[in-house]
């Protein structure tokens, strides 16, 4: 997901009460988007370059999940519906 602009689709739909998985890759290594924070849920998650990085988030009620590289620059949102 992450390239050199940032993460990428920067916003996500997921369904709510149901637990999600995220699969992550990041393409280069230009970015700070080394790993992945979601500061609501406290946990970050490495993203090793050119492998997936496969992210299981709990089910959660409608709502916005944030999420940013862990020099808090780029970011996104995990749009719950």
């Amino acid at each position: 997901m992450s390239r050199k602009r940032g993460f990428d689709p920067a916003d996500v739909k997921v369904p709510a009460g149901k637990a999600v998985t995220l699969v992550m890759t990041r393409k280069t290594d230009q970015t700070c988007a080394k790993e992945v924070l979601f500061p609501s849920l406290n946990q970050r998650y490495p993203l090793p370059l050119n492998q997936p990085a496969r992210i299981t988030l709990p089910a959660s009620q409608a709502g916005t999940l944030n999420y940013q590289c862990g020099m808090h620059m780029l970011g996104g949102r995990i749009i719950i519906q």
